[in-house]
């Protein structure tokens, strides 16, 4: 799935774009993996056939091996496989400048939906939900969505308070998109894997208190 759309002064030779995506796909995995034990990335679709009556002129995805970035099952309902996918887009560029962010928010999640929703419910029997990001890590309104109920989750399983979920995860993700940002922009000093970027915390009231959100 393609989960990327900005008009951005990248380094000559290329940038690091699909990190804003994927930093952000792994982080909701490993988030959902704290509550779920069917977790998949990327997962395949299930093929369409005959007795699938659609029409791909209203934008649904009707290709074959068509992915989304996440797969989880029981998220929303029991036992239903609730599918998740990532978009991080730039309020700041020239053809969105002028547009409200709530509207942009508004057109990616209806975009998603056109291409996915259908297909997801009526083939896969399970659930879509469209994760839009900013660049500076703003949410819409599916993905806040997500991250409460996803918190709730958390906080409960782990006896932790859903204040101190929800402000770690709000920060991370914050943090996370304004550093792949400054990489799109610059690159990157170091040749080393930054293995913090993915950290995903096991005591979220510790966590929070070290950093004094």
């Amino acid at each position: 799935s393609s989960g990327i759309n900005a008009e951005w002064p990248l380094r000559p030779g290329g940038g690091f774009v699909h990190i804003r995506h994927d930093s952000l796909r792994d982080l909701n995995a490993k988030l959902l993996g704290k509550v779920h034990k069917d977790v998949e990335k990327e997962p395949s679709l299930i093929p369409i056939n005959n007795s699938h009556s659609t029409d791909n002129s209203n934008g649904n995805n009707t290709a074959d091996g068509a992915r989304v970035d996440i797969r989880a099952r029981g998220f929303w309902r029991n036992g239903q496989s609730a599918f998740f996918d990532v978009r991080v887009t730039n309020p700041f560029s020239a053809s969105a400048i002028k547009t409200p962010i709530s509207k942009i928010f508004d057109n990616h999640e209806r975009e998603k939906k056109r291409e996915y929703n259908w297909r997801i419910m009526n083939v896969d029997n399970g659930t879509f939900t469209p994760l839009v990001y900013t660049i500076s890590g703003n949410v819409g309104l599916e993905c806040g969505k997500f991250y409460n109920h996803l918190c709730t989750k958390i906080a409960n399983k782990n006896n932790e308070k859903y204040s101190d979920v929800i402000s770690w995860v709000r920060c991370k993700v914050s943090f996370m998109c304004l550093k792949n940002a400054l990489m799109c922009l610059r690159g990157t000093r170091s040749v080393k894997k930054d293995n913090n970027i993915g950290y995903v915390s096991d005591d979220f009231k510790y966590d929070v208190m070290q950093c004094r959100f």
